[in-house]
């Protein structure tokens, strides 16, 4: 009974001492529990970023007319453009302008053989002389026979019938005299002239053909390049508006030709002309 009684009471000392080692950790954990909540409330706030500062400009608002821009696809058209024909029959013997070629009004494009005109043209003068003679015997005929006339030496009929021989002849000298001056103008149109500045296109006639007045093909195109004219189509509302605005005295309308890819500035000008016709198809108005 004793022995046993002492087993119990060593028993009993050894497992007392597990639950204040527990209440040590725990007042531990509650400690530090504490530090942690007494550190996150007394920390010091981060410092906020500085706002950044927008600069404002402040301006008073107007009152005023602002223009109205119109955007259209258009083209560029020659102001004038000139089919080269020959105005006299004959072969082309040399031409004096390339393809594509500047030219000024009055220039040599072409020259035609001439022999045939230099020709006619001396035909005629000699045919001009021998009238003029004839014209002359007639005149001198008639002022021998007046004075006849007047004294009855000869009959009336004989007198008129020279008066009326003077007004032949000289008709007929007048008349070749006509012919004359036709044959040197078809000798000046032997060398064909440039009749407006621009640029030439392709040379449709070579020489050595021959070149007939109412040829079907030009010899040559020309193109008036300087100023250009450019062809445009807005809707007929569009359009009312600028021809009302036009004649109420409005400024000159520009109007800017720009590239229809990179909308690069290419000219400049002004409105000139509003169409008077409207196309039923598209309902516009062309505009240059």
């Amino acid at each position: 009974m004793t022995s046993k009684h002492s087993n119990d009471g060593a028993a009993a000392d050894q497992t007392s001492p597990q639950p204040r080692r527990y209440g040590w950790l725990l007042a531990l954990l509650l400690l530090a529990a504490g530090l942690a909540a007494w550190w996150w409330l007394s920390r010091t706030p981060a410092a906020a970023a500085p706002q950044r500062v927008l600069d404002v400009q402040v301006t008073s608002a107007d009152l005023r007319p602002m223009p109205v821009q119109l955007k259209s696809v258009g083209k560029v058209v020659a102001q004038a453009s000139v089919e080269v024909r020959a105005q006299t029959s004959g072969v082309l013997r040399q031409v004096f302008v390339q393809d594509g070629q500047r030219v000024k009004a009055g220039q040599p494009l072409f020259a035609l053989d001439a022999q045939p005109l230099v020709a006619a043209l001396a035909l005629a003068q000699a045919q001009w002389v021998r009238d003029t003679a004839l014209a002359d015997d007639a005149v001198a005929a008639q002022a021998r026979l007046k004075p006849l006339a007047e004294k009855e030496y000869v009959t009336a009929r004989d007198y008129e019938l020279a008066v009326s021989n003077r007004r032949s002849l000289q008709a007929s000298a007048a008349a070749t005299l006509t012919l004359i001056e036709q044959a040197r103008i078809a000798l000046a149109y032997a060398t064909i002239n440039a009749p407006i500045a621009g640029r030439a296109g392709a040379v449709l006639v070579k020489p050595g053909n021959l070149v007939a007045v109412n040829a079907a093909t030009p010899l040559l195109v020309i193109n008036a390049i300087s100023p250009l004219e450019l062809a445009f189509a807005l809707p007929q509302e569009q359009a009312r508006q600028l021809r009302v605005a036009m004649k109420s005295g409005a400024p000159a309308m520009s109007v800017e030709a720009r590239d229809s890819l990179t909308q690069q500035l290419r000219a400049s000008g002004e409105l000139v002309f509003i169409d008077n016709t409207l196309d039923a198809v598209s309902g516009t108005v062309t505009l240059k």
